[in-house]
């Protein structure tokens, strides 16, 4: 994320790219010698390497009062609105894009992520049409659309509006919509459909059918 405050989208672009000494360019090193800054003050506490993402240990810290603030995407709300439901509730959880730096590059409204699990099929699969039953039918069937809306994401298909209008979770699902629907496309085909599209775009996850 750092990086992209110094240089925006283009430093890693690069390095996608496999650009030679892509790893060495100006927006890297000033964003690791900004994080060694903040070790140096003690921004991170004595301890951060004992607290466990996986088993979100880092989130209860924000939920418990603990921690003033994390590095997030929109996935982790539903580990908030879980555990902590009260927490949002009252209004003391909110977001906010990161942080500019002087000199930087970036934009801070490029903001990036993923509101929900996309799917994708390879274009190599045996049975294209199988992989897209076996997504309506069974990954997003009705009842496991209403799951994810219920704890603030958005699934990835078409027709879902007046769910998400009514839903108990508006304010997650209100902030995920929203970031998909203003996202740019430059850098992503297809990415304003991937809000909308079952088998299309944008994938976190593959799907091969044999």
């Amino acid at each position: 994320m750092p990086h992209r405050s110094y240089r925006g989208p283009e430093a890693f672009n690069n390095v996608l790219s496999n650009q030679s000494n892509s790893w060495s360019q100006d927006a890297f090193i000033k964003a690791n010698t900004a994080i060694q800054q903040l070790v140096t003050m003690g921004a991170f506490g004595s301890s951060f390497a004992s607290t466990i993402a996986d088993t979100n240990q880092d989130t209860a810290l924000l939920y418990t009062g603990k921690a003033a603030m994390m590095l997030q995407g929109s996935w982790n709300f539903p580990v908030v609105q879980t555990n902590s439901p009260d927490f949002i509730k009252n209004g003391k959880l909110g977001w906010f894009p990161f942080p500019a730096v002087e000199g930087g590059k970036g934009n801070i409204g490029n903001v990036y992520g993923n509101p929900c699990n996309f799917y994708s099929i390879s274009k190599t699969a045996k049975s294209p049409q199988s992989c897209i039953t076996y997504l309506k039918d069974a990954v997003l069937a009705d009842e496991e659309v209403k799951q994810f809306i219920a704890v603030g994401d958005v699934p990835p298909i078409q027709g879902i509006e007046s769910q998400l209008a009514s839903a108990p979770m508006v304010i997650g699902c209100n902030i995920t919509i929203r970031w998909c629907r203003n996202r740019p496309t430059s850098n992503c085909p297809g990415t304003r459909h991937c809000c909308h599209n079952q088998h299309r775009y944008c994938s976190r996850t593959s799907i091969n059918c044999s």
